[in-house]
């Protein structure tokens, strides 16, 4: 990826009475006891975490770990501890600190979430640990791992009851759906970049695509063009499989060097704000083109969504996101917003908040915090509910 200075979004107009809030949320304390799992992974969890739904995370990653260190012969850290809290209101999540810690926050319901275009719980968790063994950054490697080595592995020593909540996990959340997303590559450039890695491990085997990843110079896009020159040197034949991935990042311009993620003209841009929450949604061309939002009523209104297209994968290069804000609210407002590079997380997300004063445009400017940053107070769960 070419790095750049800047994102831009175009013209974002919100109306309504109230505006998405943010609230700060406290920190998870954590009990003091460190309870060791197998091979080289421990648990500590808050008091209100089920031990035993606890356990049962810390079981599928440390079987994870055994897959990567022994089956693929991964380099990763020696000891791992994954950090488990529960949750009432926030949204679950699934994040590391790329280095040797796992934070997984359950709802009450016992939801850890999936991403729906591929996988479940077990497949997300398999695809954590596999950011741990991937210091470079490789594009698509975390969920080719997961699919191909982790989530199999999982099945053979743990079967029907890794789960708390039985699901069919090799069949959703192993190869053959990964396969379907990367036959569409042109949705997303991590399926296409799994999609070459697994030609690479195809024709070279899985040990040797291992050996292409070892000292990879660069992180994120720069990484993978290197381990492009090093697959294609080994056999020419897979050049052919690294173009839709080259195709996937190849995506224009302005002039300051930013990439518009979205004009306000297509409908499909709605999909920016699929989950609304009760709020409408609608694009206006008053004074240019822009997306207006309606809230309703309700203590913390607000808007998400993950665009099928949302292209770049990696946002690493990038510094800021930055958009145009209207409040047509009679007082002023606060405007909190969170952006992550999905289905990607990990590689950096963008986060802010503003207050908007009645009737006058803001220009927001969300900065790229990128993802070694410290350690679980740095996590985006920390900062809202």
């Amino acid at each position: 990826m070419c790095p750049v200075q800047r994102s831009r979004l175009c013209v974002l107009t919100w109306l309504g009475l109230l505006l998405v809030t943010a609230a700060q949320a406290a920190p998870p304390v954590y009990l003091p006891e460190v309870v060791p799992v197998d091979n080289g992974m421990t648990l500590r969890r808050t008091a209100d975490a089920d031990p035993k739904f606890a356990f049962a995370v810390a079981q599928v990653c440390a079987e994870a770990v055994v897959a990567y260190r022994d089956e693929a012969h991964l380099s990763g850290p020696a000891q791992i501890t994954v950090f488990v809290s529960r949750t009432d209101e926030a949204l679950s999540n699934v994040v590391t600190d790329r280095r040797a810690a796992i934070y997984v926050v359950y709802q009450k319901a016992g939801h850890v979430g999936q991403d729906v275009r591929w996988c479940g719980p077990v497949g997300v968790l398999c695809a954590a640990v596999a950011e741990l063994f991937n210091p470079a950054r490789v594009p698509g490697l975390e969920r080719f791992l997961a699919a191909k080595v982790a989530v199999p592995a999982v099945h053979d020593a743990l079967g029907d009851k890794a789960w708390p909540r039985p699901y069919d996990y090799l069949a959703r959340d192993g190869i053959g759906p990964l396969t379907r997303q990367m036959a569409d590559a042109a949705a997303h450039p991590q399926w296409a970049a799994a999609g070459a890695l697994a030609q690479v491990a195809e024709r070279l085997k899985l040990d040797g695509l291992v050996a292409l990843l070892k000292d990879l110079p660069g992180q994120g896009g720069a990484a993978f063009r290197e381990l492009q020159t090093r697959a294609t040197a080994r056999d020419a034949a897979l050049a052919a499989a690294f173009e839709p991935w080259k195709r996937a990042v190849d995506l224009p311009r302005d002039a300051q060097g930013g990439l518009p993620l979205a004009t306000f003209t297509d409908p499909a841009d709605l999909d920016l704000v699929s989950n609304r929450g009760g709020a409408e949604a609608k694009l206006v061309t008053d004074d240019g083109p822009a997306l207006a939002i309606t809230f309703g009523k309700g203590a913390y209104p607000y808007a998400s969504g993950i665009h099928d297209d949302w292209r770049f994968a990696d946002w690493t290069g990038f510094k800021t996101l930055e958009f145009d804000a209207v409040s047509q609210a009679a007082a002023p407002v606060k405007l909190f917003t969170y952006a992550c590079d999905a289905p990607d997380h990990g590689h950096g997300w963008l986060f802010g908040s503003q207050v908007l004063a009645p009737g006058q445009t803001t220009h927001v400017v969300l900065h790229l915090v990128p993802p070694r940053v410290g350690g679980e107070d740095d996590l985006p769960y920390r900062t809202a509910a």
